[in-house]
């Protein structure tokens, strides 16, 4: 592929291998089987479904695996959170502790804490999980996981 954006004169292309979060704790034969060593950026995805998926799961439980993958001496590669997202903690039928905001938050602290993620992409969407609605939005003004949201976007360490 890299021929292809190199013959239309595209420069500085970088590659990133995004595996599904449990790829990186032993699922589907593991990273090691998938992860291309051209890659540039080892990325994740993963999601917060609450009581539609196993329960609340903290962005560090979500991403912890395929963090410790990027910085393992074998890989060393930045990395990208190529999809994320976090569901309310009624979703489905649930009931959470934790707010989505301080999801969010929580979220961020631990996007401090590792500076080998390079970038994050929110998954923003209304979807279905299983035939089960789960809305992963945070356009709701004024309320407290959009003002979240916001807050973390706008630390210094995102400049």
């Amino acid at each position: 592929m890299k021929k292809i954006f190199t013959a239309r004169g595209v420069k500085g292309v970088k590659w990133v291998c995004t595996l599904v979060q449990g790829t990186y704790k032993g699922a589907n034969q593991g990273a090691d089987a998938w992860f291309p060593t051209a890659a540039a950026y080892v990325g994740a995805d993963g999601y917060n479904r609450g009581a539609c998926s196993g329960g609340w799961k903290s962005f560090n439980s979500l991403f912890k695996d395929a963090h410790d993958y990027a910085i393992k001496s074998t890989v060393n590669k930045p990395m990208v959170v190529e999809e994320w997202g976090c569901a309310p903690p009624n979703a489905c039928g649930g009931t959470a502790p934790q707010t989505k905001g301080q999801w969010f938050t929580d979220a961020g602290d631990q996007l401090e804490a590792w500076p080998e993620i390079k970038a994050v992409i929110y998954t923003h969407v209304d979807a279905a999980f299983r035939g089960k609605d789960v809305d992963f939005r945070v356009n709701q003004p004024g309320n407290s996981e959009l003002n979240a949201y916001k807050a973390v976007g706008a630390r210094a360490h995102f400049s």
